[in-house]
């Protein structure tokens, strides 16, 4: 039967009497150790040093101490050293943590544990990591959660198997469980294999934190290697500095920091504060053959970026600790900080270059998107139905061509209820000072703007609506409303002058549907059809003053082949809008079907076209038709078609085709294939593009990628990427290529990656499209 120790004291006092009054002193601390100390045995208990005050437990021992229990074969307490000698299938539970071993000693003062070969795993912000070590201490932090697993001779991993293929050894590790690992006297192993040694590293937990490094080759770099170092910095940990050293062999050393709000890490478009810096060896290395650039458009070798893309809420910030699920692996806190007020903030996109150049030759994927990045400070405050805002865009960069708002001042209003609900109204009002600025400098794009125009400009436009329906079916939506539009100080021969422009337009619409309950298709993924046909119309009258024909204006027309929207509300190029008279006819089609428990839209495609009574831009009678397509069956098979063609024909007609199907014919393969077809658009390029991705998985740990474009208009075959992907279990690595045709001048590079994924911050990143490091 269980004795416990409660039960054994009586007994334990008479025996410290009968031997000795002299040992009062020890009763008396043993009384009071087993009001904190309880102890159940099968075998009971033995005095093994009365003086010591040294007892021995067997046979299936539990121990409670506070918040800790211990259960073992055998366990010996020792009053004077407070500690717990545990032998024999040895269990530790404490804080929500439980270690195991053969064998252990854990003191209840010090709360500390020794062991041979205690084994542990405790999750920390999502992963699961598992240890054993010879000795262990545990700090509590408030409302009793570990702050702190101090460790001493301790192996670490993520896989969990008797033999892991990956593990580290430290002299010393602790484990902060929100926050990092902290490693001394450290040794990598691979497949039992030491691979590297490291005296210190402190490993953060979260994917932005810690130290990863990208090794790779390219033609405009040489071979190089980017190196970053992400860390939370500051009493309060409240700020994401991320450290940069660069080597490219043909530009030289490069690097910087980066500063992000903790505040805002969740919002990918809030990159905070970047500083980078490189010394350029090669500046009149270019990528692109129309970039050839002569000794007086040479960049100089001190070259630079100072980007700013940041938030600040003028209410301030409430700090909270969020707790965050993890699936299986259990949950972990996480720091959230929410706005007080978030619709009154302070906008700040700046973007400083050394030269028009600099994206180009550094950060490619950049330049691509954005290639000319804008100077803006926009102070935002939002109501529940509008917005105001108070906008600066500069001229910082002055090899781009810009167009500044100094200021502009505008108040928007969504389509809100009036007069009771029977009314919607919208609106929008704004006043600036824009002024386009042409570009000079080194890295200056050509243009056509020979000079600065500018000018003040006051619009205002007001719209009033009301939705019902006609005999039952019908769907009616007329608008009405007026814009007003002055320009002063212009540049030119016109001093100023004012617009008023009136709108009228109405959209119409109705829907009918059949059911077609027979056709079943497994494959395809139908169950049932209905089909739901929405004949529309719409249409939309502008007529007011005109533009003075010397007019040069900024918010203009872009060359587009998509067509221009029919509400005024959604229409930005103010400077170019002009009297017109459009009817838009179209249908849109529905294929819905059922699947899980509910209804799927399986293929639509929508028809439309526009009649001209009066064209804004071209002396059209019709435009092309267009026909958009969406079809998504099953999970694994999309297609979709964006199309127009010169069906009524035209001086301004052109054809356009895009596709893209993806298709995975078994699950270890996918292919997706594009296709961009334009011909004799009046503005853009001729282009006839196709675009191929493949991957194939080979057996279960290999696989590689392919993704190749061509451009058949002038037999360019633009971009290759080879990509052969090995799983490791907790390891993925990579190796790519990637080879792109700039016409005339050809881009090499060559990349190699190696992932830890519990860790993906132990890394070296795959990315066939090669970046400086402070992305």
């Amino acid at each position: 039967m269980k004795v416990s120790i409660t039960l054994l004291t009586p007994l334990v006092c008479l025996t410290l009497v009968a031997s000795s009054f002299a040992q009062g002193d020890v009763l008396d601390s043993l009384s009071n150790l087993t009001s904190k100390v309880q102890v159940d045995s099968i075998g009971g208990a033995e005095v093994i040093d009365l003086e010591q005050g040294v007892f021995r437990y067997s046979d299936n021992v539990h121990i409670k101490y506070e918040g800790t229990e211990i259960i073992s074969d055998v366990a010996e307490f020792n009053r004077s050293t407070g500690d717990i000698k545990a032998n024999g299938n040895v269990s530790i539970y404490r804080e929500g943590i439980l270690y195991s071993g053969e064998s252990a000693i854990y003191n209840i003062e010090s709360e500390k544990i020794v062991s041979d070969n205690l084994k542990s795993s405790v999750v920390a912000q999502g992963k699961e990591l598992f240890f054993q070590t010879d000795s262990l201490n545990t700090q509590i932090g408030e409302n009793d959660n570990v702050e702190v697993i101090d460790t001493e001779g301790t192996l670490l991993t993520t896989h969990d198997y008797a033999i892991p293929n990956w593990h580290i050894l430290a002299d010393e590790l602790d484990i902060y469980p929100d926050d990092r690992v902290v490693f001394k006297d450290v040794t990598f192993y691979a497949k039992g294999v030491p691979v590297m040694w490291l005296p210190y590293l402190a490993q953060p937990l979260d994917d932005e934190l810690g130290y990863t490094f990208a090794p790779g080759w390219d033609s405009a770099w040489g071979g190089y290697l980017l190196n970053r170092y992400g860390s939370l910095i500051g009493e309060e940990k409240k700020l994401l500095a991320i450290f940069h050293l660069d080597l490219r062999t043909e530009r030289g050393l490069a690097g910087g920091i980066d500063f992000k709000s903790a505040k805002h890490r969740d919002n990918p478009n809030l990159t905070g504060l970047k500083l980078y810096y490189a010394n350029d060896l090669s500046p009149e290395t270019t990528r692109n053959s129309n970039n050839n650039r002569a000794n007086d458009q040479l960049p100089e070798t001190n070259r630079y970026r100072v980007n700013l893309q940041h938030r600040i809420y003028v209410s301030g910030y409430d700090e909270s600790i969020a707790i965050e699920d993890a699936g299986t692996d259990g949950a972990y806190r996480k720091r959230q900080f929410t706005p007080r007020d978030d619709s009154f903030y302070l906008n700040f996109d700046i973007n400083v270059l050394s030269d028009g150049y600099f994206y180009e030759d550094f950060f490619p994927s950049e330049f691509r998107i954005d290639p000319q990045p804008d100077n803006n400070i926009e102070l935002v405050k939002r109501f529940d139905y509008s917005e105001a805002s108070l906008l600066g865009r500069f001229d910082i960069n002055e090899f781009f061509q810009t167009d500044t708002r100094l200021p502009e001042i505008a108040y928007d209003t969504v389509r809100m209820p009036v007069f009771g609900g029977r009314v919607n109204y919208e609106g929008t009002s704004s006043f600036g000072i824009p002024e386009e600025i042409p570009p000079g400098g080194i890295g200056a794009r050509t243009t056509d703007l020979t000079g600065s125009i500018g000018y003040n400009r006051l619009d205002t436009y007001h719209q009033f609506s009301r939705a019902f329906q006609l005999f039952g079916f019908l769907n009616v939506v007329p608008r009405a409303g007026v814009r007003y539009t002055n320009y002063s100080s212009a540049t030119g021969d016109t001093v100023g002058f004012d617009r008023v422009l009136g709108h009228f337009g109405v959209d119409t619409s109705f829907k009918f549907s059949r059911d077609y309950d027979s056709i079943q298709s497994r494959a395809f993924g139908l169950d049932g059809i209905r089909h739901v046909v929405q004949p529309y119309l719409r249409y939309s009258l502008i007529e007011g003053d005109d533009i003075p024909n010397d007019f040069q204006g900024i918010d203009d027309f872009v060359a587009s082949t998509r067509p221009r929207p029919l509400d005024p509300t959604q229409f930005t190029a103010i400077d170019s809008l002009a009297s017109w008279n459009i009817v838009r006819l179209g249908v849109f089609n529905r294929l819905l079907t059922k699947r899980n428990n509910g209804s799927i839209e399986w293929l639509s495609f929508n028809t439309y076209f526009d009649t001209f009574i009066q064209d804004p831009e071209f002396d059209r009678d019709f435009s092309n038709l267009y026909q958009d397509i969406a079809w998504k069956p099953l999970p694994w098979l999309r297609f979709n078609l964006d199309s127009q063609f010169p069906l009524f024909g035209g001086d301004a007609s052109f054809t356009e085709i895009n596709t893209r199907v993806t298709y995975m014919p078994v699950p270890s393969s996918e292919i997706s294939l594009g296709h961009r077809f334009l011909d004799s658009h009046p503005f853009l390029q001729d282009s006839n593009q196709v675009t191929i991705d493949y991957f194939q998985r080979i057996r279960d740990n290999w696989g590689f990628s392919i993704r190749h474009r061509w451009e058949f208009d002038d037999s360019t075959l633009e971009t290759q990427q080879y990509s052969v992907h090995r799983d490791l279990t907790s390891w993925t690595a990579a190796l790519g290529a990637v080879i792109r045709d700039n016409r005339g001048v050809k881009d090499y590079g060559l990349l190699f990656t190696l992932t830890l994924k519990e860790f993906p911050q132990f890394n070296i990143p795959v990315n066939l499209d090669p970046q400086g490091s402070s992305n």
